[in-house]
């Protein structure tokens, strides 16, 4: 599994700024597809894809902005910080990546019979060049888990490429 990397995310946090909010398990997957990206090459961005799959997402900004609005204030960009595509969309937009984004807010083990067929299709059918496959979990202690590959138009989805996904989403071979 020499392409796949993961990393266990300790402690997330935001690096909010004014005119950006995002959660801190967006950020973390901000700061996790970083090292993965490199891997894309000399490919336009604007054919890059990336899936990431989360049963948590944005669950903490959205705890924050149900407790704030108790107190009758609320900040219109915690809203954009809540929406659970707020984990795939920072990344497309800090690294400029133009294809088609997907977040599946469910439990990556679950999402194996799902992403097979988005990446086959986005790849096969839609043009897509490569996808950005993250997966992110909480583990028992609460750290961020993060895993991910890039799946490459030249992968026919044989058996290699299935066993990363399927690594990717479960943590197993």
């Amino acid at each position: 599994m020499k392409s796949v990397k993961s990393a266990i995310y300790t402690e997330s946090r935001a690096r909010n700024r004014p005119s950006m909010y995002a959660d801190p398990v967006a950020w973390a997957v901000l700061d996790f597809a970083s090292t993965i990206i490199e891997e894309l090459g000399d490919v336009e961005r604007a054919n890059v894809g990336l899936l990431a799959i989360s049963d948590v997402c944005s669950l903490s900004t959205m705890r924050l902005l149900s407790d704030s609005s108790k107190n009758g204030k609320i900040s219109p960009l915690r809203f954009a910080g809540a929406n659970p595509g707020i984990i795939a969309g920072l990344t497309a937009i800090e690294y400029k990546l133009r294809g088609p984004s997907l977040v599946l807010t469910m439990s990556p083990e679950r999402a194996v019979a799902v992403v097979l067929p988005v990446l086959k299709y986005w790849i096969e059918q839609n043009g897509v060049a490569q996808v950005i496959l993250v997966a992110h979990e909480k583990n028992r202690d609460l750290n961020d888990v993060l895993r991910g590959v890039i799946i490459k138009k030249t992968e026919k989805f044989e058996e290699k490429t299935s066993n990363n996904i399927n690594f990717v989403l479960t943590g197993r071979s």
